[in-house]
């Protein structure tokens, strides 16, 4: 299973290319005339293939009806290019997505605050594309109370978490909010569902984790707000992903707390925003995340994210690590710690060592091809630290993801 992460599209005036803007002339898009037809042509060069699309919010820049236009075509052409039907795609609105100026008129009529938030959503509800995706779930409550909606296939349940419907246009301070009360009538229609033997993927447009931001010296107050109840919800529900937007720096993680439960959290960047204002020097991105199977003890799920990043002069290349803040390919579901890990090393390389010159990891996963989803900084680390302490010389190869490790005495 492969599933295609995109998010923060901002389709409108401030999207980074003609083809996603609906002002074509204006700067900020004037460089990138051809950005679908750029991606597709990767697609067909790295033979690209995914199973699933996931959006997490934040489709348009103001919820014109015309951006959900644009997006909704640009969105069916990626998916026809990738060959994933229409009831594999799976959304969630983010805080550009509600149109603040139907909400605002609302709320100065004094109409009940269910009723605003529904006349913000007015546009996206309407659209026949987005409507249609709504339709396939087997829950339905994106837009009103418990605002998330629940889909299901022969392989998957999503879980959409509306973090912005109470984030409304008077708020002094704009944030996410998930609703304690909605979470938990989420969990119990999550609960009637038989979810046994699928992925499970919880996907939100606000961040739930606060992360380090190397573009803004200030404060970030639009975290979402309950996100310790958000997480306690997904580790308790036993989710196998989590995917967020709204933060325009993608960062790759694996969340786990008192539950002891696993789970792949990705901020995903942004598909096709105009970053130069407010993140210069930040790419663009999209991801796969490429379920392989899952752990024969422990049953999390296996696999890598791999990710692809988009600059002006160089159009789509592989993201990077020290660049990025997410590498090419992130690999999850070896769940020791550095200390097993690094016992486990020392007493492989030693005995390889006895009899050869030197130690290659990419031989060394033929013997035992579960430690490639030992993630590669966990892996660096602990390699070098026993490396350190035994005398021995690392030596990284140009791949990255492989290295040699000989006796400093040859």
């Amino acid at each position: 299973m492969k599933l295609l992460v995109i998010s923060d599209l901002h389709v409108g005036p401030k999207a980074r290319a003609q083809d996603f803007s609906t002002a074509p002339d204006d700067m900020a898009c004037r460089n990138t005339p051809d950005y679908l037809n750029e991606f597709e042509d990767l697609v067909d060069k790295s033979q690209l293939a995914v199973t699933h699309i996931l959006i997490a919010g934040d489709i348009t820049q103001s919820a014109a009806y015309e951006e959900f236009d644009k997006a909704a075509d640009n969105i069916q052409k990626l998916a026809k290019k990738l060959n994933v039907e229409q009831n594999k795609i799976f959304f969630v609105p983010g805080n550009h997505d509600g149109n603040w100026d139907d909400e605002r008129i609302s709320i100065a009529k004094k109409e009940p605050r269910t009723l605003s938030i529904s006349k913000k959503y007015s546009n996206i509800k309407e659209h026949p594309f987005f409507s249609d995706l709504l339709n396939n779930a087997q829950f339905k409550g994106m837009y009103t109370s418990p605002f998330g909606s629940i889909w299901m296939d022969e392989e998957l349940v999503v879980v959409g978490v509306n973090s912005s419907a109470n984030d409304h246009a008077i708020n002094d301070l704009h944030h996410g909010l998930v609703n304690l009360d909605d979470l938990g009538i989420l969990k119990s229609q999550l609960s009637e569902l038989d979810s046994s033997g699928k992925l499970k993927v919880l996907i939100t447009h606000h961040h739930p984790k606060n992360y380090a931001d190397r573009t803004f010296p200030e404060n970030d107050f639009s975290i979402m707000q309950n996100a310790d109840s958000f997480l306690r919800f997904a580790t308790e529900s036993e989710f196998d992903v989590i995917v967020h937007g709204h933060k325009h720096i993608p960062r790759f993680d694996i969340h786990s707390d008192a539950n002891n439960f696993p789970i792949v959290t990705l901020s995903s960047g942004s598909f096709s925003a105009s970053l130069k204002d407010y993140h210069n020097g930040v790419g663009n991105f999209f991801h796969i995340i490429d379920i392989e199977g899952n752990c024969p003890t422990n049953k999390n799920i296996l696999g890598k994210v791999i990710s692809w990043a988009y600059f002006d002069n160089n159009g789509w290349i592989t993201a990077d690590k020290l660049r990025d803040y997410i590498g090419h390919e992130e690999f999850f579901g070896d769940v020791r710690n550095k200390n097993v890990l690094k016992n486990e090393f020392r007493s492989e390389i030693k005995n390889h060592l006895r009899v050869n010159d030197y130690f290659r990891w990419f031989d060394f996963l033929i013997k035992k091809p579960e430690m490639k989803y030992c993630n590669l900084n966990l892996r660096e680390s602990a390699i070098k630290e026993v490396c350190q302490e035994e005398c021995w010389e690392y030596c990284p190869m140009k791949s990255g993801s492989d290295f040699m490790i000989m006796r400093e005495d040859l």
